[in-house]
């Protein structure tokens, strides 16, 4: 089972309750009481407790129906997908190597990140052929779109 869309993680790096406290946080964001929020998602109230006192075992059709109110969804993904988080408090503005395959990698310093609706969707990175350009001229052409999808690691370099 995977997490909310886009982030891409197994469910076993999170609190079982990660669906659970995302959809109060964003039910009690919008001042929509339980009753509420089951009718307007199209689902029983007491389907939508259950999400909400995060029970393990409950139909992934009206988990996603419930989602889909808030514009999210489900989506099985592999477990190696790093965490946005990890890349924004550790890599932003420093060296860093991106592997997007077993053979493919783009070394540089990631100048910046689009999001949507909160979420971490891409990198914008200048490699280091472009570094010296990049620093004199800041033109966008020669930044670099990485999609967060696309990464299967990261790693800090040394500046040495």
């Amino acid at each position: 089972m995977g997490n909310l869309y886009p982030f891409r993680y197994n469910m076993k790096a999170f609190p079982k309750d990660h669906i659970s406290s995302f959809l109060k946080y964003k039910r009690s964001g919008l001042g929509l009481k339980l009753e509420e929020l089951a009718k307007k998602a199209g689902v029983g109230i007491r389907f939508l407790r259950e999400l909400e006192q995060g029970k393990e075992s409950l139909k992934m059709d009206k988990v996603n129906q419930v989602l889909r109110f808030f514009g999210y969804c489900t989506s099985l993904v592999p477990e190696n997908m790093p965490s946005p988080y990890s890349i924004l408090l550790n890599g932003m503005q420093k060296k860093i190597k991106i592997y997007l395959g077993k053979t493919r990698w783009i070394s540089g310093i990631l100048v910046g990140f689009q999001t949507k609706n909160g979420q971490v969707l891409r990198w914008k990175m200048v490699a280091d052929e472009h570094l010296k350009e990049y620093k004199r001229t800041n033109h966008p052409s020669l930044v670099q779109i990485v999609e967060h999808v696309d990464i299967e690691k990261w790693e800090p370099e040394s500046t040495a």
